[in-house]
């Protein structure tokens, strides 16, 4: 996970394309570091620390406070902390957010009116510099061979990810308490709990969804596709 952490710890850049992959890269990196801890907990352990989490975003809405760091403080699953044989469900977690901030930002540029061209190259300066990226960072050293196959499995599963999410009949689930409807959010949400080893519950759902958005509005998304398509496409 080499890349995703020089990645975490680097500054924003000027440059309009690298600003862009550095926000999917470091996104998905940290909702990953929060989400994980979540995975070896269960019962009464679990409710709490969502209902705590939630509540606390809840007041930091209503009050306009800062980041919802502290409230994180002690959950971090930091990368030195992470048991060898958790690495590769932690990795397909991982995986599995950068695939949703990837479609995220194709969605995104949709909403600002990008043209089909102008969306494939998009796609084309910055997917295939996370995927590069993501076997080369963990498993550089591995054979070529064995990195080309990881490769291809990447694109295969940004394909299909991306037609899940597109084929959804909407994006918020607004009138969807239990978070079991067909849209993108929603979605998004069981296949995490999937990834954590978690039956579905509506409330960790929603835990998912508000950090994933956080994450999202954080960063400036939009802000940062706009700026891509003004000045690098």
């Amino acid at each position: 996970m080499g890349f995703f952490k020089n990645l975490f710890l680097a500054p924003k850049s000027k440059d309009p394309i690298s600003a862009l992959i550095k926000a999917i890269s470091y996104s998905a990196h940290r909702t990953t570091q929060k989400l994980w801890p979540l995975r070896g907990m269960e019962g009464t352990e679990l409710k709490k620390t969502i209902r705590s989490v939630t509540l606390a975003a809840a007041d930091r809405a209503t009050q306009k406070l800062g980041p919802l760091e502290p409230v994180w403080i002690g959950l971090d699953a930091m990368e030195g902390e992470i048991k060898p044989e958790d690495f590769p469900c932690y990795e397909e977690l991982l995986s599995e957010l950068l695939y949703f901030y990837m479609h995220i930002t194709l969605r995104l540029a949709h909403g600002q009116h990008f043209s089909e061209p102008e969306i494939k190259k998009l796609q084309h300066a910055v997917f295939p510099i996370l995927v590069e990226a993501a076997v080369e960072g963990p498993i550089g050293h591995w054979s070529e061979e064995t990195k080309a196959k990881l490769k291809a499995e990447h694109y295969e599963n940004i394909q299909s990810a991306e037609i899940e999410y597109a084929s959804c009949k909407g994006i918020l689930p607004t009138d969807d308490q239990f978070v079991m409807g067909d849209t993108v959010y929603a979605t998004l949400a069981r296949n995490i709990e999937t990834r954590l080893e978690k039956s579905h519950d509506w409330e960790l759902s929603h835990l998912i969804i508000s950090e994933v958005r956080e994450q999202i509005c954080a960063e400036e998304f939009p802000k940062l596709i706009a700026a891509a398509r003004g000045k690098a496409l």
